[in-house]
């Protein structure tokens, strides 16, 4: 499988909680009124797309874990991966590009890489390590949304950090899912690569997602594929400034 199919597969098997469905004028609104399980997570994820500043922590059975911090109307993300055989390393997406910068190399990187340094990432020479940003986990949670056949409101609960919600299961056509999202987003792929990519998503995602959503429908927990990740809302943010001058390329080999 090629390193840009490989990275379709994790994209799509991370489901996102960051919306984008067409949106309400008040999302808000539309999740306090909905009677129905299904209408208000449905809701939910429409009033994810609202959020100004977030802080999501990532627990991941098959991924490393990680902190990522978003401002979801301007379309940043940066996001720290604590471990990786490069040591930790941070990622940076916006309208600008792509970013890498890892921190604390071992011997085994320190020749073709510096830390502390930021690499422009060349989404055409290396697919594999280019992050998503807010837009790409928009798409991926709107094709999850309209995989969603039904959900179930289990009351009021608290998150693992402690935050009073309510808990909905719902239930995904995860075939569904999974087609809808390769042809809309496998576009470059072989048809081999396509079937290979469809066999490892089925594999990867289970057809049940939690969701822990506060009384103003913002989804401050969510399981699903043996991942956790815990939300927060209306942080500060600090994005690293950049200087065009100072980014090197990323080495290929």
């Amino acid at each position: 499988m090629s390193a840009a199919a490989a990275t379709l597969v994790l994209m799509l098997t991370a489901c996102s909680d960051i919306g984008s469905r067409a949106v309400p004028v008040d999302a808000s609104t539309q999740y306090a009124e909905a009677t129905a399980a299904l209408d208000r997570v449905r809701a939910a994820f429409d009033v994810m797309t609202t959020v100004g500043t977030m802080r999501s922590v990532l627990h991941g059975q098959d991924l490393p874990d990680s902190v990522t911090v978003a401002d979801v109307q301007r379309n940043i993300v940066l996001t720290r991966v604590v471990e990786s055989p490069l040591g930790p390393f941070d990622t940076f997406g916006s309208d600008d590009g792509s970013f890498i910068r890892y921190h604390d190399l071992p011997a085994s990187g320190r020749g073709r890489l510096e830390s502390g340094a930021w690499y422009r990432i060349d989404p055409d020479t290396i697919p594999a390590a280019v992050p998503m940003t807010v837009r790409d986990q928009q798409r991926l949670t709107a094709i999850l949304v309209e995989s969603i056949t039904g959900a179930q409101d289990h009351g009021t609960a608290t998150t693992d950090d402690g935050r009073t919600s309510t808990r909905f299961t719902a239930t995904v056509d995860t075939a569904a899912y999974a087609d809808t999202a390769l042809d809309q987003l496998a576009t470059d792929l072989s048809r081999s690569e396509i079937a290979d990519a469809r066999r490892m998503i089925l594999d990867g995602i289970t057809p049940t997602v939690e969701l822990w959503v506060d009384d103003a429908g913002r989804i401050l927990q969510q399981y699903n594929s043996g991942s956790t990740s815990i939300n927060e809302f209306d942080v500060d943010t600090e994005f690293p400034d950049i200087d065009p001058d100072d980014v090197r390329d990323l080495p290929t080999r």
